[in-house]
């Protein structure tokens, strides 16, 4: 199937020139960001490549800023966004998240792939396992949080970190959504 987001039609050149500085910036280019042959985006890339220029720099910025510590502990973050992926089912986000890997968080390979499995993976603690099902959770919920869940998580997570972590997830929606625009891609099964 031809690309639905080819870049020699995409309306903004700077674009695709920002999308692929700031991919290689924040992921040190281990991420597939660009086709081989270089005629379109990946993932959730394609779809963002046909934004505004204006836009993708304000998007980059709120996920450079929720990606910061002070937001959400960098275990807890990531806990959360795999439980999210786990649930999505979005091979892209998956395969992304399996080369990222977060050795330097302490996490274990069995432990990272139960986690975008959707199994919560071992050796966890009790604030880790609250965050692992509040990204769970995120990625489900569709009306207001009852109370009795809320106290569960804010028993075990502090309320600035169960912020930044919806604060994380959120921007992983949105990129989830414009995945699923992209459609179908069997590169990543």
């Amino acid at each position: 199937m031809a690309p639905r987001f080819p870049l020699d039609r995409a309306p903004d050149p700077a674009t695709r020139h920002t999308l692929e500085t700031q991919m290689n910036m924040l992921h040190s280019g281990r991420l597939p960001v660009m086709a081989e042959d270089r005629s379109e985006m990946l993932g959730w890339c394609a779809p963002l490549s046909y934004a505004p220029d204006n836009v993708v720099r304000a998007f980059m910025d709120l996920s450079k800023v929720s990606f910061q510590p002070q937001h959400a502990k960098p275990r807890n973050r990531k806990l959360a966004v795999t439980a999210f992926i786990s649930v999505t089912q979005i091979p892209y986000m998956r395969h992304c998240h399996l080369i990222i890997g977060e050795a330097d968080l302490g996490f274990s390979a069995d432990q990272l792939r139960d986690a975008l499995a959707g199994t919560m993976p071992e050796g966890l603690n009790d604030e880790e396992q609250a965050a692992y099902n509040f990204g769970k959770l995120l990625a489900t919920q569709r009306d207001p949080i009852k109370d009795q869940i809320w106290e569960e998580f804010a028993g075990k997570l502090q309320k600035s970190e169960i912020v930044g972590i919806t604060n994380f997830v959120g921007v992983y929606q949105w990129l989830a959504l414009l995945t699923q625009l992209n459609g179908e891609d069997d590169r990543w099964n």
